[in-house]
């Protein structure tokens, strides 16, 4: 593979061991391509942030609403390569290209909590699809499908009076991704994946940076040898304003997902596969703006490559470098968040 409250904790738990026990079977085929997992890796926060994926790390601001859309394009985020004729093996896009469009809103509640949702769709897309892997004929993956849409609530653990300067914030994040996605157009995951994270953020005069930790709990599923399970989420990220008021800032992310699954195995030739680690990771350029003639608007563009820090050793063989499966070759993002005063 190349390029590749207190009682939420326990209903996150509940709903992770139970979700989608009628499809287990289908998500878990004899021939180990299963299409139960989202090839879209990367989740925008509902509420504005000043980076893309990172989410905002401060209280919510004394406003009704926060709506907002966001475009991501990613280029051959789950690629493959399967034996063939040819040394350099044959080239499988199983998910060529993917456009995702994702609805956001959020709600304030009171000065410190906020609830988000986020609805996801793949509205355009291309490849093969897991059928591809085993039938050379076939090029089946849905050209659009619904992905999981996710809930969370948010709990900022300073109430800086707004507009106040400020230094340190922190938020806990509690977020929850339904498996109710299109499975066929690998749009949807096999369990619920329930992603309790710590967010911190720093301002101080024009820098600003950003942090998020916490894992992301699902069941597994395996794609061509790869097993795809929990995953511990780390984002770290840093910028400029560069005009005042935060009209328009840039900054710079990165983040990454490795897995917490063993994915040592032995191939069917009788090959140990060793010493190996699958880490989708990215980074990604960002452009912020708040136009001042209209409060409450902002605009983001963004563009980055995947990082290969997955990698895996062989017996007989040296230690391999790749991107993990749904990491792009590379990825453009667009958003736009709308914050309408009271």
């Amino acid at each position: 593979m190349r390029r590749r409250a207190r009682a939420l904790p326990a209903l996150g738990a509940a709903l992770l061991l139970s979700a989608r026990t009628a499809s287990a079977t289908d998500c878990t085929p004899p021939n180990g391509m299963s299409p139960c997992l989202d090839s879209e890796a990367l989740w925008l926060p509902p509420r504005p942030s000043h980076f893309v994926s990172i989410p905002a790390a401060t209280r919510p601001t004394l406003r009704s609403v926060f709506l907002g859309a966001g475009l991501s394009h990613a280029q051959r985020p789950i690629l493959l390569t399967a034996a063939s004729p040819d040394p350099e093996g044959r080239e499988i896009r199983v998910v060529g290209r993917s456009l995702t469009l994702t609805l956001l809103g959020a709600l304030p509640l009171g000065k410190q909590w906020d609830v988000g949702l986020a609805l996801p769709a793949a509205v355009s897309q291309s490849g093969t699809g897991v059928e591809g892997v085993t039938d050379q004929q076939r090029s089946s993956l849905p050209s659009h499908g619904l992905r999981d849409p996710r809930l969370s609530l948010g709990f900022a653990w300073f109430a800086h009076p707004e507009n106040a300067p400020r230094v340190v914030d922190a938020r806990t994040l509690l977020r929850l991704s339904l498996p109710l996605g299109n499975e066929s157009a690998l749009a949807g995951e096999r369990s619920v994946v329930f992603a309790p994270a710590l967010v911190l953020g720093v301002n101080h005069d024009r820098f600003f940076a950003g942090s998020l930790l916490g894992p992301r709990l699902r069941q597994p599923v395996e794609l061509a040898g790869a097993r795809l399970g929990t995953q511990l989420e780390v984002s770290v990220g840093a910028g400029v304003h560069l005009l005042p008021r935060e009209r328009l800032s840039v900054g710079v992310e990165a983040w990454m997902l490795p897995v917490l699954v063993s994915q040592e195995r032995t191939l069917p030739h009788g090959a140990q596969v060793r010493d190996a680690a699958l880490v989708p990771a990215e980074w990604l350029l960002g452009l912020r703006a708040a136009p001042p003639c209209v409060p409450g608007l902002s605009l983001q563009l963004g563009g980055g490559t995947g990082i290969p820090l997955s990698s895996e050793r062989r017996t007989g063989e040296g230690t391999e470098q790749f991107a993990g499966v749904t990491t792009p070759s590379y990825r453009l993002v667009a958003a736009v968040r709308y914050a309408p005063e009271k």
